[in-house]
């Protein structure tokens, strides 16, 4: 199984989130059938119940609280989140957490029949979260964050430390790429075998451009 996962971060009105997934839904249906690609897509906690019920798709956490039931003003917990997504990111890169909190945040998913996909950038993070969850995704310092700008990746140190990852994390665990993935370098990144997906930041917020990536996947 091959993962392509849309973070919107803080993006998209309701409108705007309606307007994707009906074109989303057109564009599927005229794809072949693909059951090898799991696309999940991450919006904002107040939009995930407009990804009840949908086909083709899967609703995902951007985080989770590591505390459960409580009171934690603002916070979103595993229990409540579990009636509305299947997955949850956790660590990402733009919270700067430190590990104890990111393996308390993949626990409280565990805990709660959701799938954490923990992010990383330091290779010994990966090896320590990789005996919690089963999927991984390496968020790959010197290509994120670009604002939406096309990054000259390198594919050969990206394969090089991808292949250090995968050696240093438990046989099973899925490793998807983040950092600048776009439908430029899709088809390059797609080569590295050891990379089981991709999380995807600005270029899934275009609808067009995020079904080109999974195009290339299939």
């Amino acid at each position: 199984m091959k993962y392509l996962v849309a973070n919107w971060k803080s993006n998209m009105t309701v409108s705007e989130v309606i307007v994707w997934l009906k074109a989303w839904d057109k564009l599927i249906k005229s794809a072949e059938s693909n059951d090898a690609v799991r696309v999940l897509v991450a919006p904002c906690f107040i939009h995930l119940p407009l990804f009840t019920g949908l086909e083709n798709i899967y609703s995902c956490g951007q985080d989770v609280s590591e505390n459960s039931v409580g009171p934690y003003t603002g916070y979103v917990n595993a229990t409540q989140l579990r009636e509305f997504a299947d997955y949850s990111i956790v660590g990402h890169s733009e919270r700067n957490e430190d590990s104890e909190t990111v393996v308390k945040k993949i626990n409280q998913c565990r805990n709660n029949g959701i799938e954490a996909i923990a992010c990383f950038t330091h290779t010994e993070n990966a090896t320590e979260y990789s005996k919690f969850t089963k999927i991984l995704a390496w968020e790959d310092p010197e290509n994120i964050s670009k604002q939406g700008k096309y990054a000259e990746l390198r594919y050969g140190e990206i394969n090089h430390s991808i292949e250090k990852i995968y050696s240093n994390i438990e046989p099973d665990t899925v490793l998807l790429y983040g950092g600048s993935v776009n439908s430029n370098n899709i088809s390059e990144l797609t080569r590295i075998k050891s990379i089981s997906g991709f999380l995807v930041g600005n270029a899934s917020l275009d609808v067009a451009h995020f079904y080109k990536l999974y195009c290339s996947m299939i």
